[in-house]
């Protein structure tokens, strides 16, 4: 079948957003087409949008999100568009808070839902003791240190509302920084641990001037997992249950980094 030839059918749109009937492996009788010719497990993509009943990947309201960025047999468009489309998407911000804004971070750190993941350094529930003091401590330590320290909320701009924290701080005799991010429980599965990562990723590299990003965490926290490399951190080893991810200045103002 030659191109000018190619039949425009409905049956040929595929989950992903791609036509079937312009693929080369359609073309030459290899493959079916994703509607007709795939079953279930052969692609993410197509198992995703038939168990939310949406025709294509598109239609979907959390497009982009992070598993199609990121789980293996998964068929999408360019990766570097995807990433563009999240961020014109992005209702967060940072915001860096005065010592009146203090109630949230003392709400974050005293509940145990959000803090769970600190268990194991602070049990029984990973709660901080002595929130207040904490607070105060952090406000002088650390707003005002940039780039040796750097301390924000993210704050949704469409309705105020505080989400969650990001910080970056340079490591003890290293040539990296370390980077944290907690998100507020009532919070989580909106999209905002994504987007508060690539703001401060943003902010280190492109404000701060930082040259290398880390982080670690055990290796059982799938999520964290997830977003780190979305936004383009690269797995750099794993030792006593905790994964560490790396990310340079270099390797994330590339020019089409996918």
């Amino acid at each position: 079948m030659q191109h000018s030839e190619i039949d425009m059918r409905k049956n040929l749109l595929g989950k992903c957003g791609f036509y079937c009937g312009a693929c080369p492996t359609w073309l030459d009788g290899t493959c079916l087409g994703c509607q007709d010719g795939q079953g279930e497990g052969e692609c993410f993509t197509r198992d995703c949008a038939n168990g939310k009943g949406i025709p294509f990947c598109g239609a979907c309201p959390e497009f982009p999100c992070e598993p199609i960025l990121t789980k293996e047999r998964c068929t999408v468009p360019d990766k570097s568009w995807l990433r563009w489309k999240g961020q014109s998407r992005n209702d967060l911000r940072l915001w860096i808070p005065k010592p009146e804004d203090g109630w949230f971070y003392v709400k974050m750190m005293s509940d145990p839902a959000t803090m769970a993941y600190n268990a194991p350094w602070f049990p029984p529930d990973g709660c901080i003791p002595n929130a207040e003091a904490e607070w105060e401590a952090l406000c002088k330590g650390w707003i005002g240190r940039e780039p040796e320290r750097f301390y924000a909320y993210l704050q949704r701009k469409s309705d105020g509302a505080f989400v969650g924290d990001v910080n970056f701080h340079r490591a003890l005799d290293r040539d990296w920084w370390d980077v944290g991010i907690v998100i507020y429980a009532p919070e989580r599965g909106k999209r905002c641990g994504r987007q508060g990562l690539q703001l401060l990723v943003d902010r280190a590299f492109r404000v701060a001037g930082v040259t290398r990003l880390r982080n670690e965490f055990e290796t059982t926290r799938e999520a964290a997992y997830r977003i780190h490399r979305d936004v383009g951190f690269r797995e750099v080893g794993t030792e006593n249950g905790l994964v560490k991810l790396e990310l340079t200045r270099e390797e994330y103002l590339r020019p089409n980094r996918n």
